[in-house]
């Protein structure tokens, strides 16, 4: 199985489970409380369904003890158990997920969350993107919308959850890409990481059909040691 962590910050992504929220006052819960988005101690497993243009499937990541170098940067290694492996790293509040990413069709570095910002900021990234066969960019804007929420994800209600938008502008040849459609949002989950994305896009292509796109990924069961 190809990557779909992410939804087109990823724009894979993957299941129809009912999801609910309870809105907080936009900061983690409880005094002093330490963020971490996505544990890496090895033997902690993450299974997930996917549901990709009506397609499910399950697959389970497992971090190991192994580290790699990418871009000049050490990850932690994760095994899929239904793809190639992946692999995540944090910097100070930064955290960076590397992956072969259906949708664009390439393996690309992507910093998916930054636990330091407030509701409503938001941060930029360009990446290269083969849709539908054509070559072009993906300028994807990532923006904070709530903060210290619960959510449910799974039939399992999560506390202290980050919701971070998605708002891509697609460019091909040099131009910018219109008739877009473009709903994507990704929640985690403090001291479990990725519990639920939904991804609803539509790409006008030149002279090529336009590329669909729709689904989720919830998070079934986790296991952090």
């Amino acid at each position: 199985m190809k990557n779909t962590f992410f939804a087109f910050l990823i724009i894979t992504a993957l299941i129809i489970s009912p999801s609910c929220k309870k809105k907080s006052d936009g900061t983690p819960s409880g005094p002093g409380t330490v963020q971490n988005f996505q544990p890496t101690t090895s033997g902690s497993t993450w299974t997930y369904t996917a549901v990709s243009n009506g397609t499910t499937r399950d697959y389970t990541l497992t971090a190991t003890s192994k580290d790699t170098v990418i871009n000049t940067t050490t990850y932690k290694v994760f095994t899929n158990s239904g793809g190639p492996n992946e692999y995540y790293t944090k910097t100070g509040s930064d955290y960076y997920h590397y992956s072969f990413y259906e949708a664009i069709n390439q393996a690309i570095e992507l910093l998916y969350i930054k636990d330091n910002l407030s509701v409503n900021n938001s941060w930029k990234q360009t990446k290269n993107a083969t849709i539908n066969g054509v070559n072009g960019t993906a300028e994807l804007e990532c923006v904070v919308m709530e903060k210290g929420i619960s959510y449910t994800a799974g039939g399992k209600t999560y506390a202290d959850v980050t919701h971070v938008k998605i708002n891509p502008t697609f460019y091909a040849s040099g131009f910018k890409l219109s008739n877009n459609k473009a709903d994507i949002h990704y929640y985690f989950a403090n001291n479990t990481g990725f519990i639920y994305s939904t991804t609803d896009l539509s790409v006008a292509i030149p002279f090529s059909s336009p590329y669909i796109y729709t689904g989720t990924v919830t998070l079934i069961v986790s296991n952090i040691k």
